[in-house]
């Protein structure tokens, strides 16, 4: 496997060396992903990474942490009034972890003069405050705003990219290792990835239902899978998703 930009990224949170600014080019629901398991991974009381099972990591997850703040535009565009706020309240103290994460999605909806607002707290960060840009393309941003962040790309990124995670997931199953199988789950925090997930579960189901003496329990998780992806279109709890695969695997 190659090095990708995420494991860099891993690399740099573990080392505590991660830029208080950091641009994700990509896909939006990609790049949300991935900016959410930063926010994690910077806040988790137990890993060097992101643990899943913390409070800090629990509640980052399921998007709603005090010290977590995910942006989008007002309108068609973000206002400039919203960045002055953002430069508010990245300069108030953190409520419970020890610092704070603002995600601004959609970044290519950011008019310069808006941009302009963010400079002088991007030059002079708050400590412990980190910034994270998701944008669809990095030239979208003006180049005083990237020459003050890190940036990694998730452009290329796309199929295939469960194959080996689904593979994993059955191993960890059939070893019944709920914890580790529920740290991947939680992980994947956008309805689409995780039906992409859930697609490469089952053909990875499948394909051991025709290998395995136990058949019978893959037909049935490939069963689930078909069930849980209509119900996706229901604006689910990924995480009470989550529970009831772990149990599905680990029959």
């Amino acid at each position: 496997m190659p090095y990708t930009d995420f494991e860099k990224i891993k690399t740099l949170i573990k080392n505590r060396k991660l830029s208080h600014a950091v641009v994700l080019e990509g896909s939006e629901d990609a790049t949300l992903d991935i900016a959410v398991k930063i926010a994690a991974g910077l806040f988790c009381q137990n890993d060097d990474f992101y643990c899943g099972k913390c409070k800090n990591c629990t509640t980052v997850l399921a998007r709603s942490h005090a010290d977590m703040l995910i942006l989008e535009p007002e309108k068609t565009n973000y206002a400039k009034d919203q960045m002055r706020e953002l430069v508010t309240q990245a300069n108030l103290m953190p409520f419970v972890a020890e610092g704070r994460t603002f995600i601004i999605t959609r970044a290519e909806k950011l008019r310069e003069d808006s941009q302009n607002t963010l400079l002088k707290v991007l030059e002079e960060p708050p400590a412990g405050v980190h910034f994270i840009f998701c944008v669809t393309n990095r030239a979208l941003l003006i180049p005083t705003i990237l020459s003050r962040a890190t940036v990694f790309s998730f452009i290329e990124e796309t199929q295939g990219e469960y194959y080996e995670t689904a593979g994993k997931l059955l191993e960890l199953g059939s070893q019944k290792k709920r914890y580790d199988i529920l740290k991947i789950l939680y992980g994947v925090t956008t309805v689409s990835r995780y039906a992409d997930l859930l697609t490469e579960l089952k053909s990875r189901a499948v394909q051991s239902a025709y290998k395995d003496n136990n058949a019978t329990k893959y037909i049935l998780l490939a069963d689930f899978i078909d069930k849980a992806k209509d119900q996706l279109t229901f604006s689910p709890s990924l995480r009470l998703l989550s529970d009831v695969l772990c149990t599905k695997l680990c029959l």
